[in-house]
């Protein structure tokens, strides 16, 4: 890009903050923004049609904003509904949405990163890095690499340090050293799960002397100039972030208690962003780490996080997607016939998508606060923009037939949901005893405290700052709880004069005192 050229393109995003901070006050209406000079107004326009229509005729969907770039251009910047459906707090391109394991992408480019400049190696043995760590005997950290934490192939499982960082966030690195002694040996195939990151970032934290979160933001965010990106929670609610929503299974969305903290903010899923800044983030991998005209990102470690590096077993579909393949931090998949590079991110409260397809030059960021069965609409937006930007005939009548189809689901579903909450509230008890001989402290080395009380009659369990009133369940002696809305757990007491220990996640928990 020419200087000239850049220059336009500040004066455009000068004028882009004035319209965001005009529009960002109490009871606003859903806003967007179009900004034509930097690529098709007719793109813009059919874009605009596709996020607002989602919103109108969607209303469980609280907030949603959405990124489009072409090349080096951004397409299309635009947002509606609320961040903040009580405060009547608009949803702006500005505003920051969690964006869960989405994360996975900027950490494994950090590790690209670090290794291009040889800080480090993706292929040596993880115990060059930790020194210290304990596996189980048959997969000694001599025989796993970084390379392997990244593209879940390292052959190792470990729950309980995947529920410390990502929800209870009672953990420090020397405790998760000592709890990967307890891992469970898997096979070298692909399986995806939060460990590999969370225990790759304990070597990049060990190899550099700096927490991870500080090395992306200096390495990465502020380089692309992604102005209100993080992995600090603390740092994203001074900028006003979305709040979360479990939606599409109530009359309305219904209000979550924000859970993510900055000790839950782990590698695999702990990054915070905005729409505006994702846009950076896209023209980043669609062009070998330039943005603005300059070099932002070392073009080879872009291209070696791209590159795939482990073919998926078998094709997996997901939504509207065939996934075949993993890089580092990037799914390989089609949307019909073209090749997606992608990583989505889904939590209590939010859902992300992020994409882009390489041969056309287009990337596709959509955020929502909201978990539940309105947040499939992320992957509908996403592809019904791809269907513009690929001028797909018949691409307006697709959306509006996918929209009519979302909203029959989501009826269906609530009528469904509404049918099991009435089924599992007319359960009886199979607890035998008085509720009393349930209450207290019930202690597992390996996840924490889990405690258990009375509330309006019903025992009220809570692990960390995870809390739940349960339900009866079908097994003698058990509960069911939901930590995370939707998600439906078994907690199974053990009792002899009165419980005595109970089963989580196939930990057992000893009782340890009263509540």
């Amino acid at each position: 890009m020419s200087l000239i050229g850049s220059g336009v393109r500040d004066v455009r995003r000068a004028l882009l903050l004035l319209v965001l901070s005009a529009t960002a006050c109490r009871g606003a209406p859903a806003t967007s923004v179009r900004p034509t000079a930097a690529g098709s107004s007719r793109d813009s326009v059919a874009i605009d049609r596709v996020v607002h229509r989602i919103v109108t005729r969607l209303t469980d969907v609280p907030g949603v904003a959405v990124a489009a770039v072409r090349g080096d251009r951004i397409v299309y910047l635009g947002a509606a509904g609320f961040r903040d459906r009580e405060a009547r707090l608009a949803a702006v391109p500005s505003t920051p949405f969690y964006l869960a394991s989405s994360t996975k992408s900027f950490t494994a480019l950090l590790a690209s990163l670090l290794a291009a400049r040889g800080v480090l190696d993706l292929d040596a043995p993880l115990s060059r890095y930790l020194p210290d760590l304990r596996l189980p005997p048959e997969r000694p950290a001599d025989s796993v690499t970084l390379r392997q934490l990244l593209t879940h192939t390292m052959g190792f499982s470990n729950e309980a340090v995947v529920v410390r960082t990502a929800y209870t966030g009672e953990h420090t690195p020397t405790q998760l050293v000592e709890l990967l002694r307890g891992s469970t040996v898997t096979d070298r195939a692909f399986h995806y799960d939060n460990l590999g990151y969370v225990v790759a970032s304990l070597a990049m934290d060990r190899v550099t002397g700096r927490p991870w979160q500080r090395l992306l933001d200096s390495l990465l965010f502020r380089p692309l100039g992604m102005r209100r990106t993080t992995a600090f929670m603390s740092e994203a609610e001074r900028w006003g972030v979305a709040v979360p929503y479990w939606a599409g299974a109530d009359s309305v969305p219904r209000r979550l208690v924000q859970s993510k903290r900055d000790e839950t903010m782990h590698a695999a899923g702990g990054v915070v962003s905005t729409a505006e800044d994702l846009a950076h983030w896209l023209e980043a991998n669609l062009n070998e780490g330039r943005v603005d005209g300059r070099q932002a990102i070392d073009a080879g470690a872009i291209r070696e996080s791209h590159r795939m590096q482990v073919r998926l077993p078998e094709p997996v579909t997901f939504g509207p997607f065939q996934r075949f393949g993993y890089g580092l931090g990037w799914y390989w998949g089609k949307y019909e016939e073209d090749t997606l590079l992608h990583h989505f991110g889904g939590y209590a409260g939010a859902r992300a998508h992020v994409s882009f397809m390489p041969r056309h030059g287009l990337g596709v960021a959509v955020l929502l606060n909201a978990s539940g069965p309105a947040a499939d609409v992320a992957d509908l937006i996403a592809i019904s923009v791809y269907d513009i930007l690929l001028a797909k005939p018949g691409a307006a009548a697709r959306f509006d037939s996918r929209l009519a189809e979302a909203e029959r689901r989501l009826a269906d579903v609530k009528q469904a949901v509404a049918r099991q909450r009435a089924e599992r509230a007319s359960r009886p008890s199979t607890l035998t005893h008085p509720l009393a001989e349930y209450f207290g402290a019930y202690r597992s080395e390996a996840m924490g405290t889990m405690r258990v009380r009375e509330q309006d009659g019903r025992l009220r369990l809570a692990l960390g700052p995870l809390e739940a009133t349960a339900d009866f369940y079908t097994r003698p002696e058990s509960v069911r709880v939901e930590f995370s809305p939707g998600s439906g757990e078994v907690v199974q007491f053990f009792v002899s004069a009165r419980a005595d220990s109970l089963e989580y996640d196939r930990y057992v928990f000893r009782r340890v005192g009263a509540q």
